[in-house]
């Protein structure tokens, strides 16, 4: 879990879009996947590790959709 403060999370997907595009640039080229979310009023820790598992399973299906190997 990585907490990323005084930024919306449309912000960090472009920050991580950007990393994204330097890895796959580079001598070994590679790639991460991440499913974020963003703590909600009355959010639980599970609540909110729940949606980002959530949205790292969409993510990758969504990657292999696009790059199959």
């Amino acid at each position: 879990m990585c907490v990323v403060a005084g930024l919306g999370q449309h912000d960090v997907a472009k920050r991580l879009a950007h990393a994204n595009t330097v890895l796959g640039t580079g001598p070994e080229p590679g790639a991460v996947t991440v499913g974020l979310a963003q703590l909600q009023p009355n959010d639980s820790a599970h609540d909110l590790i729940e949606r980002a598992d959530h949205a790292l399973y969409a993510q990758r299906a969504h990657r292999r959709v696009l790059h199959p190997r």
